[in-house]
């Protein structure tokens, strides 16, 4: 038996602006939303951020449309008019309804597109954004695990900041898109970005100490004096929506420098720092904090309209009884506390060293990498010897990651706040296979690992040594040194991820898929049955109808729900009505595959207590569980598999967090039984 190690090429190159295969944030114009709604409801909307305004004619912007895999553009539409700062530039088919034309600014005869269609924008002969691929057809839609571009409403997310320059060789549409339902307008002629970095005044530390020690910290990044008079600072207690406390400023901070709030009453450490002291730290660990210019959020701590209970985690610690200090590689504000909640470093409480002074690395793009990895040949020894094989990576960073390309079309997956999957699979035998990804990574752990499955070998490499190549000296170091590494757990059937028991007729179920296949929920006879009161018939009946990507949601909402219900929901009815005291089961071809309650038994007016209950209350299924409850008489208690949240909380609704893992074991070494290499 011969024993090798396979070799793994991980090379990291710094390169300039005009090297990166994204354009440098902010740097021009970008799509921010795109309709493909019902009959000729199309619409792109374009967003300028950057701090020029922009001669769309002049400077040669133009939009083309590659029809069913057409490597030819069948539409090209010259923009025409000017684009100020920070605003946004729609173009519609002249055929759609008021509601969209209203919004144009531009309007064109020729023939838009579909869902299968690719999406080019143009300045002049440069690239500045895709939507799709050019030159691949997908079939009905390029679809991921949120997102589909058939059919719906697609938001840029507020983090990116640039287009993608380099035809891709796949595309996610749930990687940097916001899906929201067909011929959904609430978004279209605004756009929200996160600020750019450097540009905008962000909270650098956070102080929820004992006592009255409570602070709060701004810091400027930015390369001028900023006149705070347009700052305003709010406090939100116990999940209200409606401010509590507010303070205004009438000072200049320089750059560099922190601005300090302090309790009245706090320790005499702080108040030696403190710039000035207000009531708006009266905060406790379930206090939501807004950082706002003029009108609009900039940062936030916490959620508005959320109460957490104690406090919202963040890192080893929480909002409550910790001292926060913002990472020193975050360099603007962010209103997403998904995001905002993994960007600061936890101290012990009443940590006051840090008060009065914030680090924060150069705004500089040293901090873009590029990382290519490719994968497929043995340079000791020849080609894999395998019919077909796939690709794992994971990556551990806690910065963003954008997958540019790929040879076998990669897809990439965020399966813990600090880890992200890449997978590449069925790439013939033979065949070298290369991803491409871009992300900020400096000041960050970038670790890799890579398995393979073929025919004659199992094997998993550790990550890269700086070696190009591990054939002889010096050997790869293995790490970590045993055991396994996780996998997504592949679900036997759709469940239950979200149930929302809001006010009135705000009634959803969310469905996710975890199967690893599309669904067809009307072939598949998938249908929802709602027991009233301890009845053992059911009263209400809903066939589903509609397609589940896989890592997918479908979100089914009462006819009466409110309009910011029913614009996420892909299917409404109006048998979709159910109070805390009703059972709800899922069903595939008659066969019961999740439930709500216990069929058969009356609560009274609720399963659970509290937050964790099924009356007026949002129930989100933790990310751990991979199957419904099958057995729809025994006994339910919510708080086993669902965490709680406020009456007519949506913010997770039409996505689902799901990290459910198997392990797979590592193989360091691997056998080759083809004599004609060696084995």
């Amino acid at each position: 038996m011969n024993l090798r190690y396979l070799p793994i090429f991980v090379l990291f190159f710094l390169f300039s602006s005009k090297d990166l295969l994204v354009s440098q944030s902010c740097s021009d114009l970008y799509i921010s939303e795109y309709i493909e709604g019902s009959s000729n409801n199309k619409c792109i909307e374009l967003y300028n951020p950057t701090t020029n305004s922009i001669d769309l004619s002049a400077d040669g912007y133009a939009l083309k449309f590659f029809f069913n895999g057409n490597t030819s553009a069948g539409t090209t539409i010259n923009l025409s008019g000017n684009l100020a700062a920070g605003d946004v530039f729609i173009v519609c088919d002249n055929d759609a309804t008021v509601a969209f034309l209203a919004q144009a600014d531009q309007t064109s005869t020729s023939t838009f597109y579909n869902g299968d269609d690719a999406i080019l924008l143009l300045k002049g002969t440069d690239t500045l954004d895709i939507i799709g691929v050019i030159g691949v057809d997908p079939g009905s839609a390029w679809t991921g695990s949120s997102a589909s571009t058939a059919n719906q409403t697609l938001v840029r997310r507020p983090g990116v900041k640039s287009g993608i320059l380099t035809n891709p060789a796949s595309f996610d549409p749930s990687v940097e898109w916001i899906s929201n339902a067909q011929d959904f307008t609430g978004n279209l002629g605004a756009h929200y970005q996160d600020p750019c970095p450097c540009t905008e005044l962000y909270f650098s530390e956070y102080l929820e100490g004992s006592s009255n020690n409570k602070a709060l910290e701004i810091y400027n990044p930015t390369a001028d004096c900023v006149d705070l008079t347009a700052y305003t600072v709010y406090r939100f207690n116990n999940g209200s929506s409606t401010a509590t406390d507010s303070m205004h400023f009438n000072q200049m901070l320089c750059p560099g420098e922190v601005y300090v709030i302090a309790n009245p009453s706090a320790d005499a450490t702080i108040l030696n720092v403190s710039d000035t002291t207000h009531t708006v730290t009266f905060i406790n660990g379930d206090d939501a904090i807004v950082l706002s210019r003029l009108t609009q959020q900039i940062d936030i701590i916490g959620i508005v309209g959320v109460d957490p209970g104690t406090n919202w985690p963040v890192g080893s610690g929480a909002t409550s009884e910790y001292t926060l200090i913002r990472m020193s590689t975050v360099n603007s504000p962010t209103i997403d506390w998904s995001l905002g909640s993994t960007q600061w470093d936890v101290f012990p409480q009443n940590s006051f060293d840090s008060l009065g002074a914030h680090f924060q690395n150069a705004c500089s793009l040293t901090c873009d990498s590029m990382v290519v990895i490719t994968e497929g040949m043995d340079p000791c020894s020849g080609s894999i010897d395998a019919l077909s094989y796939g690709l794992y990576w994971y990556i551990q960073t806690t910065q963003p990651v954008l997958l540019i390309s790929s040879t076998h079309g990669a897809s990439t997956m965020q399966i813990a706040p600090d880890t992200i999957l890449v997978s590449m699979m069925n790439i013939p035998s033979g065949e070298p296979a290369s991803v491409v990804l871009v992300g900020g990574i400096c000041g960050d752990t970038l670790r890799l690992r890579d398995s393979i499955s073929c025919d004659v070998c199992d094997f998993i490499l550790p990550p890269n040594t700086g070696d190009e190549t591990f054939c002889g000296d010096p050997s790869p170091t293995v790490v970590p040194s045993g055991g396994g590494f996780p996998a997504l757990k592949v679900t036997s059937d759709l469940f239950f991820s979200e149930y929302t028991e809001g006010s009135g007729f705000n009634k959803c179920l969310e469905l996710f898929n975890g199967t690893g296949q599309i669904i067809d929920l009307a072939s598949g006879l998938y249908t929802i049955d709602i027991y009233f009161n301890g009845n053992t018939i059911a009263t209400s009946h809903v066939d589903l109808t509609g397609m589940i990507p896989d890592q997918g949601t479908f979100v089914i909402c009462d006819n009466g729900a409110n309009m910011a219900f029913q614009s996420l929901a892909d299917q409404i009815d109006n048998d979709l009505s159910f109070n805390g005291d009703d059972a709800i089961t899922l069903s595939h071809n008659g066969v019961i595959i999740d439930v709500i309650g216990q069929i058969g038994v009356d609560p009274g007016s609720q399963w659970g207590s509290g937050v964790q209950s099924t009356a007026d209350n949002t129930l989100i299924r933790r990310s751990t569980i991979f199957k419904g409850d099958e057995n729809p008489v025994d006994p339910f208690l919510p708080a086993t598999e669902w965490d709680g949240f406020a009456i007519d909380d949506m913010a997770d609704l039409g996505m689902h967090t799901y990290s459910a893992m198997d392990t797979l074991p590592e193989y360091y070494n691997f056998y080759d039984g083809d004599p004609a290499m060696g084995g």
